[in-house]
């Protein structure tokens, strides 16, 4: 019956079926490290406490290995495929970002799948190169906690010019709220203070999304960081 199952879920995958939930992804990765087993309730106790193929893919290995029916193999072919993931994302110094568009592109496929809200933030060069790109990984249903700690520590790495920040809004209004406004303020005037620009900060829906910049938000928050470090950035 497992091999019956397994055989149908490659030619849905090799079909591109629509349909295919990222239960069923999940467990079509385990079928390649679990043998002659039903692996569907692993792959749902993951959905259920990650919330996505991403969200599993990234957790760390000590936690995935807690997972009832988790062995090492899995736990490695799932690291194999978030190290692919990250490694193909890490070209992005040859991806430029010019103009709103570009950034919400790049963010709408860091968000894909996800069914709680998450922050991710862009790193650029003076010439708009993508440096860095981290999505940050909490896992709230209704709004994003920001580490200013863990956003600055990788602003001194790298030494961008500009920032762009984002999250999701699964519930799919892109209308900010007053939590949004006062994040964006603190983490524009902490890239400030380090000569960062926050160029703008996004929201994600399914099929639409809020710019802080295009909506002249942005504008109120660099004069408060001039006025407030006495400079322009």
């Amino acid at each position: 019956m497992h091999e019956g199952h397994r055989e149908r879920l490659y030619t849905r995958f090799l079909e591109c079926d629509p349909t295919l939930t990222d239960v069923e992804t999940v467990e079509l990765l385990l079928c390649y490290s679990i043998a002659r087993m039903d692996v569907k309730p692993i792959a749902k106790e993951l959905i259920d406490i990650y919330g996505s193929v991403r969200g599993v893919i990234e957790a760390p290995a000590a936690a995935l290995m807690h997972v009832k029916g988790m062995g090492k193999k899995s736990v490695v072919l799932f690291k194999i495929f978030g190290k692919i993931m990250n490694d193909a994302m890490n070209k992005e110094t040859y991806y430029t970002i010019s103009n709103i568009q570009d950034a919400a592109a790049f963010f709408r496929t860091m968000f894909v799948g996800l069914k709680t809200e998450k922050f991710a933030m862009l790193l650029l060069a003076k010439d708009g190169k993508v440096l860095d790109r981290t999505l940050y990984s909490q896992n709230l249903q209704t709004e994003v906690n920001i580490n200013l700690s863990e956003i600055m520590l990788k602003v001194c790495e790298l030494s961008p010019a500009y920032a762009i920040i984002a999250h999701n809004h699964p519930s799919g209004s892109v209308y900010p709220s007053e939590y949004d406004d006062i994040s964006t303020k603190k983490i524009a005037i902490s890239l400030g203070i380090q000569n960062v620009r926050l160029q703008d900060h996004l929201i994600i829906g399914d099929n639409s999304f809020f710019s802080y910049r295009s909506e002249g938000r942005m504008d109120e928050i660099w004069t408060t960081i001039n006025c407030a470090i006495g400079e322009p950035i």
